[in-house]
């Protein structure tokens, strides 16, 4: 599930989101080297190749049907109808089924939280580059692209992750069904 506060689930859905990071809940060493990653990926939640709906509130897909910005491959859906439903408001509360948009899982791995890379900092979050600064969607300026991405994971989060570094699951995405127009 992406955060929409942060953009997170828009810039899935317009192809700018590639790549997302999940807390990987398992007692690990320092050093992975000697692992096979096969083995450390059958640990994943999620597994390469899988398919995943992009949770979406009801509201949002029927503002969207009603721009003509859904996916010809969207269930034929009379979205007013679920106005009085828990996920014409809330996410969590919508079906699978009825959504819109997928993501398929490309790749993934597992690696510590700061190993970031600098393009991979733009692979998953929304972060802008302005005369040698870096902006994350709260308008925190950044000195490096780390800087603007453990602040936005902190954010999200609701918590100070990056200091502590965790391993995290790393997922390269695509978005199934492209639809032009959508933008940040």
């Amino acid at each position: 599930m992406f955060n929409d506060r942060f953009k997170l689930t828009q810039a899935v859905i317009a192809g700018k989101k590639t790549q997302t990071r999940r807390i990987a809940n398992l007692c690990l060493p320092d050093d992975l080297s000697h692992y096979d990653p096969a083995f450390l990926q059958s640990y994943s939640p999620l597994s390469q190749g899988e398919t995943v709906a992009v949770a979406m509130r009801y509201e949002t897909c029927s503002q969207m049907a009603r721009q003509n910005m859904l996916p010809t491959t969207t269930p034929a859906v009379d979205w007013e109808s679920l106005s009085n439903t828990p996920g014409w408001a809330n996410k969590m509360f919508t079906k699978a089924s009825l959504m819109p948009f997928h993501i398929r899982l490309l790749a993934l791995r597992l690696e510590r939280l700061q190993s970031v890379s600098d393009d991979d900092c733009f692979r998953d979050v929304p972060i802008y580059m302005i005369n040698d600064k870096y902006y994350d969607t709260l308008g925190g300026k950044h000195n490096t692209p780390q800087e603007a991405f453990g602040a936005l994971f902190n954010a999200i989060s609701g918590k100070p992750i990056w200091k502590t570094n965790p391993w995290v699951w790393v997922y390269d995405i695509e978005v199934v069904e492209k639809v032009e127009g959508i933008s940040l």
